[in-house]
């Protein structure tokens, strides 16, 4: 029972250091693209960092675990991940950016590497392939987990983001229209406090918005 379960605490990092914090952040990339006015070749960029990052975290992980150990070395890349994932989120500036994705990169490397020598061990001492087969089941968990979740949180947030920024209709009793206003024009959200979500310039039936619209035609 102990081996099991020390083989899927070694599964779900590999399911957060590979299957989220690496392939899962492809799917944000869209969407962090738009928000943040980026090219192609930035967007592509923070993949190339993560790349980067794991290929050093390739080279050095050896080393590391003869000095610390595996087990050291797979915590230590579980820190690194989410050391990652947090300044992922924290930040919107470049640079910072792909320094993030660098690290989730070395992290990753660091739980891949290290975490297989752990799950071989616990095989050796099981006498079943079962620990190595539930590590190396992690990143496919991770990233089903992952793509059945962050489209559906993307969808929310950007259907939320466009229901606040439409117009609310007229109020039932509007109060009256400002000095100036024409006769039978609704005040303008702007002006009225009742209002609950301000207009974006771009409504029919607001006192401002039918003026602008008038003054174009």
């Amino acid at each position: 029972m102990r081996t099991r379960w020390r083989s899927a605490g070694l599964a779900l990092g590999t399911a957060s250091a590979l299957g989220l914090a690496r392939f899962g952040h492809g799917l944000f990339v869209p969407a962090m693209r738009e928000r943040l006015g980026w090219s192609l070749a930035e967007a592509g960029g923070l993949t190339t960092a993560n790349s980067v990052g794991y290929l050093l975290g390739a080279a050095v992980t050896a080393g590391i675990a003869r000095r610390i150990g595996p087990a050291r070395t797979f915590r230590a890349g579980m820190l690194l991940t989410a050391a990652s994932l947090a300044g992922t989120a924290a930040t919107g500036r470049y640079p910072l950016l792909l320094a993030a994705r660098a690290l989730g990169g070395l992290g990753g490397a660091l739980v891949f590497i290290a975490g297989a020598v752990l799950a071989a061990r616990l095989s050796a001492t099981a006498r079943s392939i079962a620990p190595v087969t539930v590590y190396y089941g992690g990143t496919g968990l991770g990233v089903v987990l992952t793509g059945g979740t962050v489209p559906v949180l993307l969808d929310g947030h950007r259907s939320g983001g466009r229901s606040a920024g439409r117009c609310s209709p007229p109020p039932p009793r509007s109060p009256p229209p400002p000095a100036g206003a024409p006769p039978g024009r609704q005040a303008h959200p702007r002006e009225d406090p009742r209002a609950a979500v301000p207009c974006s310039g771009a409504c029919r039936w607001c006192t401002s918005c039918s003026a602008r619209a008038t003054s174009r035609t």
